[in-house]
């Protein structure tokens, strides 16, 4: 709704020689009653059906209507003078028109406007920016906010007669997912308005957990309760959220590792299983790491049986520890990151994180290549290299030989 000040009742009841713009108290108390009409034939009336809910704002104007040309203009450039400038801001600065008014256009996607169009405008930040020059050690912020503070004499009006600037209904109020006995705020039944809750990451495992529950369990009188499934209570958030069919099945992680075990190598498996703790809900941690253990495993295995001589080795906890430890090691490479502990996973024993003790990890690995392997690899490829590749090739070898 945009105020007229040539509404019929703003212009009747100007005196003699006023115009709309000598009375902004007129035009503040017209526009009140309007909005509060048209709210009652919202709520009460139901003329675009039962309302579930309504949000509006108030914002005025800084300039006069008879203004705004002198400052603000837009127009096109002479597609003949610049065809260039005139297909670029037609093509990249001008939406529309899309829906229904042309279903064909390259916003449109599944019968809607990809750029969400058209949109509800609510408010805007700040209506004013200052430059200029100062002393660099000197930050009044005072008067920078001041500076910044703008009131139009529409808008003072409006605030003088104490209407409101902004409504919403329900009241809601966001509530903070907290564990048990961690608890930040106090209500009861009279003051307590519609409330929401906040989303939580599922990094965050038990607070994202019990934000599961809560959208999931009707009437909820305790935290045991919600982990009352039937007449089980169980001790954790995840065990009540598997018993109710809250989380996703293990099987689509084990197939996704499954298909890494055919076309990746051993640590680039492990790497993929850090990256599924670190950013997804895993079920069942410690049942997938049983079911692929061996092949995250098999690097090690494969270095200790070249150094040992030996292709009967077989995997043993050492060599699972190692795994362990790369996987735990990428997990707290990312920003975040915890330890395997923290998905129910065994510890690795960190005192077994070199191959070497006076070498450490990076260095180690560098030496723990199957060298026969990558002689036979070079041997098979080394005839059908292109000239430029060749070339290259033997700048390389005589770099480093």
């Amino acid at each position: 709704m945009t105020c007229n000040p040539n509404w019929q009742e703003i212009t009747s009841e100007l005196l003699p020689g006023q115009t709309p713009k000598d009375r902004h108290d007129l035009i503040a108390r017209v526009l009140r009653l309007k909005v509060e009409t048209f709210m009652y034939l919202v709520d009460t009336q139901n003329i675009y059906g039962i309302k579930r809910c309504h949000v509006y704002t108030i914002e005025c104007r800084k300039i006069r209507p008879d203004q705004i040309d002198s400052i603000i203009s837009a127009e096109l450039p002479d597609p003949n003078e610049d065809p260039a400038l005139f297909g670029t801001i037609t093509k990249h600065m001008i939406h529309g028109p899309c829906g229904q008014l042309n279903p064909r256009s390259p916003f449109m996607k599944d019968g809607q406007c990809t750029k969400h169009y058209p949109r509800t405008y609510l408010n805007k930040g700040k209506d004013k920016a200052v430059v200029g020059l100062a002393n660099r050690h000197r930050n009044d912020e005072i008067t920078r906010y001041q500076i910044a503070k703008y009131i139009s004499t529409n808008e003072g009006v409006w605030r003088m007669l104490q209407f409101p600037i902004h409504d919403h209904f329900p009241a809601v109020e966001q509530l903070q997912v907290h564990l048990e006995k961690y608890q930040r705020t106090l209500f009861n039944v009279e003051n307590a308005p519609d409330r929401s809750i906040y989303t939580v990451h599922p990094k965050n495992t038990e607070c994202y957990l019990l934000r599961l529950l809560l959208l999931h369990v009707r009437g909820p009188t305790s935290f045991a309760d919600l982990r009352r499934v039937d007449d089980t209570v169980f001790n954790t958030y995840a065990e009540a959220c598997r018993e109710r069919g809250l989380l996703a099945d293990v099987r689509h992680w084990h197939l996704a590792l499954t298909e890494a075990t055919v076309t990746d190598r051993p640590y680039k498996i492990g790497e993929i299983c850090a990256i599924m703790l670190h950013m997804c809900e895993i079920s069942y941690p410690l049942r997938l790491w049983e079911q692929h253990k061996e092949a995250m495993a098999q690097d090690f295995l494969r270095t200790l049986r070249r150094r040992a001589n030996d292709d009967t080795l077989s995997y043993t906890d050492a060599i699972f520890n190692r795994a362990l430890l790369c996987i735990e090691n990428k997990l707290l490479s990312f920003p975040g990151g915890k330890p395997l502990s923290d998905y129910h996973l065994p510890s690795p024993d960190r005192s077994s994180e070199q191959d070497d003790d006076t070498l450490p990890r990076e260095i180690a690995a560098e030496y723990s290549y199957n060298t026969a392997e990558l002689q036979e690899r070079l041997t098979t490829n080394e005839g059908s290299l292109t000239q430029d590749q060749r070339h290259i090739y033997e700048e390389l070898l005589a770099y480093v030989a």
